[in-house]
């Protein structure tokens, strides 16, 4: 039915997406994590390797959140056909996320004491970011 507002089972469709996704993740994490010898980390845990990491994840948040703020001053002023997709919110988070990963990974690699654990974080942000490019064209596994 083609009506106004979402269909009925929009909830479930998306309930059904967001635990494939997270199923995908947390088997894929504890995969990977065997096979780089590494103890597996929690989901939405913010485990620092050090103090400057802490820093640097710090910074990186604050010039998102300005950056999201900055991106909507913008757009707004803007006709919504023209707007900057750079200041979208999507993909400054999507580019944040990214940042912060990379600084992760290269944090580890350089301070942590297990060896693999850097490879363990690339390896879930190449997998992580492979997974969203994949659901964005399939129109969410053909979900929408």
């Amino acid at each position: 039915m083609y009506g106004y507002g979402v269909e009925h089972d929009f909830v479930v469709k998306i309930g059904v997406l967001l635990l494939v996704i997270i199923l995908l993740m947390f088997f894929f994490n504890m995969i990977m994590s065997k096979w780089f010898n590494v103890k597996g980390k929690n989901f939405f845990s913010l485990n620092y390797v050090n103090e400057k990491h802490k820093k640097m994840d710090r910074i990186i948040r604050v010039l998102t959140i300005i950056s999201l703020l900055v991106g909507f001053a913008i757009n707004a002023k803007r006709d919504p056909g023209n707007w900057y997709w750079f200041l979208q919110p999507w993909s400054i988070i999507y580019f944040s996320v990214l940042l912060s990963q990379i600084v992760r990974g290269y944090m580890e690699k350089k301070y942590d004491s297990n060896p693999n654990a850097y490879k363990l974080t690339i390896s879930e942000t190449l997998f992580m970011f492979i997974l969203v490019i994949v659901i964005i064209n399939t129109s969410f596994l053909g979900l929408v």
